[in-house]
């Protein structure tokens, strides 16, 4: 909720155009069964940028690099969390109607973003 709320504020805009869709209108929009669905994407001109956001943080042996099954967990996870953004990527290029209800213009969707607490934020 807290990233929705900052999204949302940071894209304020003096137009009536949407600039942010959560989850729900994400969901909303492409309801293919099993289909997984990213956390937000932002209309940024000329692209989108599609956001995941977790609270799992990664394990005390993985952050010390000690090699274990806690690392391959995090990885899994973080790989889970890649496929949200990926299919959310897929579902854009796909039909971008299907979420804003207007005719899209040409654009790339190539801005994912990943956020993790006591991580570091990435670009994938």
């Amino acid at each position: 909720m807290y990233v929705s709320e900052v999204l949302h504020r940071i894209t304020e805009d003096a137009s009536t155009v949407r600039r942010v869709y959560d989850d729900a209108q994400l969901k909303a929009a492409y309801t293919v069964k099993g289909q997984r669905i990213a956390d937000a994407a932002v209309d940024y001109p000329g692209t989108w940028i599609v956001i995941e956001v977790t609270t799992t943080q990664l394990r005390r042996e993985a952050a010390t690099a000690v090699p274990d099954e806690s690392q391959i967990k995090d990885i899994d996870k973080l790989i889970e969390e890649v496929d949200q953004i990926n299919a959310t990527i897929d579902a854009l290029r796909q039909d971008e109607t299907a979420l804003t209800g207007i005719s899209p213009t040409h654009r790339d969707v190539s801005c994912p973003c990943s956020s993790c607490p006591k991580a570091f934020p990435s670009t994938l």
